[in-house]
């Protein structure tokens, strides 16, 4: 299910899902709640491992991010909560002849009879941060505490050479289960051999199992990691949390510039179109996305994907409603920290988060004194762990300082929250409920094939004629400029026309010994032409981390176009790399980050979007510091009123908004924004009747349209796809005032349009091959 702003719709604050949550305050009290009996809790207590955070000295969180997932905080203990307030033991790794010392991450199935959870046998196990012990397993265990037995085994034994003699034996863990609604098991594990692109952590990914330990196979191919899957209530598909890194991005250039001419071994620092160094490696965090079961129709699930912070989120828990309560840690790339975070919740789709618990931002204002910034360490309390009750309660962990000593607490919907249970000295973690619950829709799988467990072959494409190991999927871009609708916050499209072609790029791991950007370099794998209304298609290697980039016309320089807010500020470049299975056709629109978010169109429907973002503005006259940018950023309530484009004051007679844009389009509908009234401008500005003109790339008026009053929503002037270049918006009627002047002015100018071909003579090919933003 995605998020799209209808086209009529309430002020923002209505159109986004309603979340009821406040940012809670704390009533410490040392005795259990007894004001409405809670349900049964199952929960790890664990110790508190050192070393939490790699630039100030501080404990850790224990199973979080690459940094401690899997460390070791033995002894660790599975408990229960009962109704009454009374606690038992189902699992005791301080007991002695205990099968299992540590345990982590209980997951109960959807009828409440059975716990799912990590466990660690004894051993000398690595509990350094950043540590792969090799030891942790799936266990299963019946909710009165009888039944325990081994789910996941050790049962990988492929030659794993390549990776060079640090990868020889790989020990992988598996780790972070949860119930499927068919009773399977979806879980986290680093059984598929590679790095991250981070700190030489291992590349985790998402597996399912049969609750009888048979059926294991693989339905994700992350270059970086996947971790913490959930199951979403309303949808039955599995929410999981990915980390979007990728340390070679878009390079104009497709010079070869190798590290030292004189050790090709040490490899590259520019090829084919990609660098280590022409962009900022900015983005290092975790994205949270949706997969169904059989691994196909990978997409973002919410937040804000063009932003590493608001964008992130790592684990949590669902309300029946769908909503998330999902944790955020300030270190987002998880490796150089664990914990001293807070909770967040929020809907699917681009939406805002709302803040419910401890640190839920960076605030240079509440940094705790002393720590260096590198540290991200703030004042405290931290939270972590929600835990959504069906009457709207929350459980979580909270802890109060850089100790890290969760405790467990109960919220109430009205913000108030009251300590639950605290042992001094352990951390009290991962609550869920021990009871029935309903159980979400069930998405059968319509996909089989398993990828082999081996490692891929060092070589990529195969050779001619031959397929690739683990079959193909289809790439279907329905069009790559697409937009989203106004006021759904992810970035905008590349301009119409200004990608000739889509490369694509497989980039697994191959014979790096770690993480290591010069090495490995990413393999050509070919590319396709992009038709005049953006589609393109493709077959693609199935199972295995991808990405693609778009390049324009050799005339234009063979480049690579700018996206974004309305000018450009990133690339046509996917860095978050992508994956599917074999036998899909998975199908997008848009090529921005966000894009997934969009909903697919039909192929009828595809070709047809809000193309203004591309096109070049210019005015009749604006106020100072204001240009016409504002009316082509796709913010009509989501930006402050002073971004709309507004007269110069007093000029309010003969304005006008013009776009041209780089290629023939085909106009089949302009829609029109009034400015909201009020707000800092204290605006009154009413459109009251406009002109709506198309004209030809010579100049010539093809067709001509008026408007009555503009509404706040948006007024629709129709064509009947008429090809234009230029698409004039003539203010003929107009009242009111902005900043205490009379002006003229529209907060919003969408063309619902598509690329047209047929029209594009070589003056137009030339104008496309030298347009720039």
């Amino acid at each position: 299910m995605h998020h799209q702003r209808p086209d009529h719709c309430p002020p923002r604050s209505h159109c986004l899902p309603i979340v009821l949550s406040v940012f809670l305050s704390f009533a410490a009290l040392a005795t259990s709640v007894h004001a409405q009996q809670l349900p049964p809790l199952v929960f790890v207590q664990r110790q508190i491992p050192a070393d939490g955070n790699s630039a100030w000295p501080a404990a850790a969180l224990p199973g979080v991010g690459a940094h401690s997932r899997l460390r070791p905080a033995a002894p660790g203990k599975l408990r229960v909560r009962n109704s009454d307030g009374s606690l038992r033991p189902l699992v005791d790794g301080a007991a002695s002849g205990s099968p299992l010392i540590d345990v982590s991450a209980p997951s109960v199935s959807w009828d409440g009879t059975r716990i799912v959870f990590a466990g660690l046998p004894a051993g000398n196990w690595n509990s350094t941060p950043l540590g792969n012990p090799g030891g942790w397993r799936l266990y299963l265990i019946n909710a009165d505490g009888s039944g325990l037995r081994a789910l996941t085994v050790s049962d990988i034994h492929a030659d794993y050479s390549q990776f060079g003699s640090g990868a020889v034996p790989w020990a992988y863990d598996d780790y972070d289960p949860a119930f499927l609604p068919d009773g399977r098991v979806v879980f986290a594990s680093t059984r598929w051999p590679a790095f991250a692109q981070f700190a030489d952590a291992r590349t985790s990914n998402l597996w399912v199992v049969n609750s009888d330990g048979n059926g294991l196979h693989r339905i994700t191919s992350e270059r970086n990691g996947a971790d913490r899957p959930l199951v979403d209530p309303v949808s039955g598909r599995i929410v999981f949390f990915r980390w979007w890194r990728n340390q070679r991005l878009a390079y104009d250039s497709l010079a070869d510039e190798p590290v030292a001419a004189s050790q090709p071994q040490l490899g590259w620092i520019s090829r084919q179109g990609l660098s280590t160094q022409a962009v900022p490696a900015a983005r290092n965090s975790w994205q949270i996305v949706g997969i169904n079961p059989d691994g196909a129709e990978l997409a973002l699930f919410g937040g804000k994907p063009d932003s590493d912070s608001d964008g992130f989120g790592y684990g949590g828990g669902f309300a029946g409603n769908g909503v998330l309560y999902t944790n955020y840690f300030p270190a987002l790339d998880l490796a150089s920290a664990a914990g001293f975070g807070g909770i967040r919740v929020l809907g699917r789709g681009a939406t805002q988060w709302t803040a419910y618990a401890g640190v839920v931002r960076r605030d240079a204002n509440l940094r705790l004194a002393g720590t260096p910034e590198a540290a991200q360490l703030y004042q405290g309390p931290y939270a972590t762990d929600a835990e959504v009750l069906a009457d709207g309660r929350v459980v979580f962990a909270r802890a109060a300082d850089l100790d890290q000593d969760y405790g467990l607490w109960v919220a109430t919907p009205g913000g108030t929250a009251q300590l639950l249970l605290d042992e001094a000295g352990t951390a009290e973690l991962r609550p869920r409920v021990l009871a029935a619950r309903s159980v979400p829709p069930v998405i059968p799988d319509i996909y089989r094939d398993a990828p082999a467990s081996a490692p891929y072959p060092q070589f990529l494409p195969p050779p001619a004629g031959t397929a690739p190991r683990d079959g193909t999927f289809v790439f279907d871009a329905r069009n790559v400029y697409a937009n989203a609708a106004v006021d759904v916050d992810i970035p905008s499209a590349p301009a119409v026309g200004s990608a000739a072609s889509i490369r694509f790029y497989a980039d697994h791991q191959r014979q790096a010994p770690g993480t290591f950007p010069s090495l490995d370099w990413p393999l050509f794998l070919g590319e396709q032409a992009i038709s005049a209304a953006g589609k393109v298609s493709a077959n693609a290697p199935a199972f295995l981390p991808l990405f693609e980039q778009l390049r324009s016309s050799a005339a234009a320089g063979y480049a690579v176009p700018r996206t974004g807010w309305p000018r450009g500020n990133s690339v046509a470049h996917v860095a978050g790399m992508n994956h599917d299975r074999a036998g899909v056709v998975a199908q997008c629109t848009g090529c921005h980050a966000g894009h997934t978010l969009i909903p697919v169109p039909s192929e009828s429907n595809a070709p047809w979007s809000n193309l203004a973002p591309g096109a070049q503005v210019t005015v009749s006259s604006a106020r100072a510091g204001a240009g016409g940018d504002g009316l082509i950023d796709r913010k009509v309530f989501l930006g402050p009123v002073r971004a709309y484009w507004t007269s110069a004051p007093g000029q309010v007679s003969g304005q006008w908004a013009e776009l041209e844009f780089p290629v023939p389009v085909i106009v089949r509908r302009v829609r029109l924004y009034n400015p909201r009234p009020g707000d800092e401008a204290d605006s009154s500005v009413q459109v009251t009747s406009t002109r709506v003109t198309l004209r030809d790339g010579a100049g010539n008026v093809v067709d001509t349209r008026t408007s009555g009053s503009v509404l706040l929503f948006g007024t629709d002037v129709n064509f009947v796809d008429v090809g234009a270049r230029r698409v004039r918006v003539e203010i003929t009627g107009v009242t009111g005032t902005f900043d205490g002047s009379a002006a003229a002015g529209l907060a919003e100018i969408e063309v619902i349009a598509k690329g047209d071909g047929i029209r594009m003579t070589p003056q137009d090919r030339l104008f496309r091959d030298n347009f720039q933003l």
